[in-house]
């Protein structure tokens, strides 16, 4: 059992998209977040261009996060994902930490869990809403080729040109399901 504070204000993330992402557009920015870099060294947010994350310290490659740095910021919540466990109960000491399943699961599932943690379910209804309202025009403009069409989607990483399936957590699909 973790204490969580009920609005946590110094929030460390352990993964820029799948949880830093989330975080931000419920109106939160991340005092840190580990993320993914470029060959040339340069940070990789994974966040839409519009995002400012020049507030936000950078803490490592999402595999190794730096423990001191995160106790640096005095974080008073820490969100890992379901993968790094090895190691979690580090953060821990730190401060309340979570784990959350963020990669096998739908991304609006994903979105509530976070809101639930950092107390602002109002707002990732918002989204919510914002979102349903966005599909169903997009489903009435285009419902002849939606049910003639076949997609299949991979993500590019820059990094050693690897390549992902997108899941349900990412967002596209969620997009395409509705």
């Amino acid at each position: 059992f973790t204490c969580v504070p009920d609005t946590p204000q110094r929030i460390v993330t352990l993964h820029s998209m799948n949880l830093a992402y989330p975080i931000m557009e419920l109106g939160i920015t991340p005092v840190g977040s580990a993320n993914w870099y470029k060959e040339d060294g340069s940070i990789q947010w994974f966040l839409p261009e519009d995002y400012d994350t020049t507030e936000i310290a950078p803490l490592g490659f999402f595999r190794d996060v730096d423990v001191e740095e995160v106790a640096a910021l005095n974080p008073d919540l820490i969100v890992g994902y379901l993968g790094n466990d090895d190691g979690f109960d580090r953060f821990a000491e730190i401060a309340p930490a979570v784990n959350l399943d963020v990669f096998d699961r739908p991304i609006k599932e994903v979105l509530f869990d976070i809101a639930d943690l950092v107390n602002r379910t109002d707002e990732a209804q918002r989204l919510e809403a914002t979102f349903n309202a966005q599909a169903s025009e997009i489903r009435a403009n285009a419902s002849d080729d939606i049910a003639r069409t076949t997609v299949s989607f991979i993500q590019h990483v820059n990094r050693d040109d690897q390549f992902f399936p997108v899941t349900m957590s990412f967002g596209l699909p969620v997009i395409i399901e509705e």
